[in-house]
């Protein structure tokens, strides 16, 4: 099946070291972004590879894997290969400084990409996924939540690259645009798989979420996305710091 979520993570990670680079040239040659992205981008990379590998050999459906409740934690892997790597000082030095000079406009741009959940309704109207009327309306609403959140990336992008919009708002958009995926997302997840919070109907055979190339999503693209949030909010809070020392 032909998918756009490689595409989406190769997306994301161009972004993100075109976004190291400038960093590196804005602050100086003391500024080591892509040397702390690149192996970061490199980790997150090869876990997607596992996660393929696993979901292809059928791990994923096993029913020692389901009885971890997989929709739970899954799409807390990038996030934990993320905190793993700022152990490194060479690493965190190098975010600090990414925090600091990503461009603003970037950071929000990327996020019109989440325009693409749009294609999540449209999969359960053509039945790729089994759903109840319950579900269907949880997975709707996620899907178009998202969709309407990268139409708001686009709206955005003029005004933020004009410095037009306020730190303060700057952070509650990207906060929201992670609260739009981690509440209901999780328990959407695990709602369509085996285990205590399972509808039945809902569940197919192999679990349609632990799919490929279904499974990229929660797995990788859509954590990944949460990362660039986490990063916009970090640059928002980095500039309120900022124009707080001005007007002192």
């Amino acid at each position: 099946m032909i998918s756009s979520l490689p595409v989406l993570f190769v997306a994301q990670s161009v972004t993100t070291l075109l976004a190291a680079r400038t960093t590196d040239r804005r602050i100086g040659s003391q500024t080591k972004s892509v040397a702390a992205v690149l192996p970061l981008i490199a980790a997150i990379a090869l876990w997607g590879g596992v996660d393929v590998v696993l979901a292809s050999q059928g791990v994923y459906f096993t029913e020692r894997f389901l009885a971890l409740l997989p929709g739970l934690w899954l799409p807390f892997v990038p996030p934990v290969i993320l905190g793993l790597a700022t152990l490194c000082p060479r690493v965190r030095r190098g975010l600090k400084d990414l925090i600091v000079g990503a461009p603003r406009h970037w950071l929000v741009g990327i996020q019109a990409l989440r325009g693409v959940a749009i294609t999540t309704p449209a999969a359960i109207v053509y039945a790729h996924f089994k759903v109840d009327p319950a579900i269907w309306l949880v997975e709707l609403s996620i899907g178009l939540s998202d969709a309407v959140f990268g139409l708001s990336a686009l709206l955005l992008y003029r005004p933020v690259r004009r410095a037009g919009i306020s730190p303060d708002a700057m952070v509650v958009w990207h906060a929201t645009g992670i609260l739009l995926i981690l509440v209901p997302g999780l328990f959407a997840i695990q709602m369509g798989l085996p285990g205590p919070f399972q509808i039945p109907e809902l569940v197919s055979d192999p679990p349609a979420m632990l799919t490929l190339p279904t499974v990229l999503a929660p797995s990788l693209v859509v954590p990944c996305f949460m990362l660039l949030n986490a990063l916009g909010i970090g640059s928002a809070l980095m500039d309120q710091a900022s124009k707080a020392k001005q007007t002192d």
